[in-house]
């Protein structure tokens, strides 16, 4: 009889979590878009380099000796998805074929770039060197994720390095966060003069392009520890 009457409070307790849940997820539809003035108080780092690393089994596999030479692509999928998916497969697997993956990953240090990485030769330069890693998305801003409150902070000196290896320096003078109900965790950065031509901001996806980019389709990570990583 105990046995029964815990199991029906537990039932009682589950519905009670997914009813409120629900309701959250109801509220949420319904939000809009604020800025948040000031970013709050700077959390422990969740993400600190002493912890092991997760495992990520979407990464594509780059442990064996040297990477094999990837020919046929999936013809899986729609005409529109296959057309994104073999023009970016296609040119992931032409720069990872026969390459050592414990060279080929680590893609940058301090002060120079790899040549002997698989993406030596790609404008990264929008890339911060500091870490947690910043991405400029014009000269004058660079973005972040938002929680925890780790991103870069104002009067922090952001780091970025040109093609040819030169130290380029910005001070950061703003932070602001984009919010919704939804959260996109989003910090955005602003620096106290705008980056030279020698550094290329990364571009933005168009606010549409979950209706023409393909499912499926391979991507670009770069972790905090300079590594380029495959998605």
């Amino acid at each position: 009889m105990r046995c029964v009457i815990f199991r029906l409070v537990s039932l009682i307790t589950l519905w009670v979590i997914v009813s409120s849940t629900a309701c959250k997820t109801e509220k949420k539809e319904r939000s809009r878009i604020t800025y948040d003035v000031s970013p709050p108080e700077i959390l422990k780092d969740p993400n600190s380099s002493s912890a092991p690393a997760p495992s990520d089994a979407a990464t594509l596999d780059l442990t064996s000796a040297t990477t094999p030479c990837v020919t046929q692509i999936s013809s899986q999928g729609y005409a529109a998805d296959r057309t994104w998916r073999e023009s970016f497969s296609r040119f992931f697997m032409q720069r990872i074929c026969g390459k050592d993956p414990n060279v080929a990953k680590n893609w940058r240090s301090s002060t120079q770039y790899n040549p002997d990485s698989w993406v030596a030769g790609v404008n990264l330069t929008g890339i911060t060197l500091n870490v947690p890693r910043g991405t400029a998305i014009t000269p004058r801003h660079v973005i972040y994720t938002k929680h925890y409150g780790y991103h870069g902070q104002v009067g922090q000196t952001l780091n970025f390095l040109t093609l040819d290896n030169r130290l380029i320096s910005r001070k950061i003078i703003g932070v602001k966060y984009l919010s919704t109900e939804f959260d996109p965790d989003i910090a955005v950065i602003q620096l106290e003069y705008d980056l030279p031509g020698s550094i290329t901001p990364l571009k933005v996806l168009h606010p549409n392009a979950a209706n023409y980019v393909a499912l499926y389709s391979p991507l670009l990570r770069i972790d905090q520890e300079s590594k380029a990583l495959i998605v």
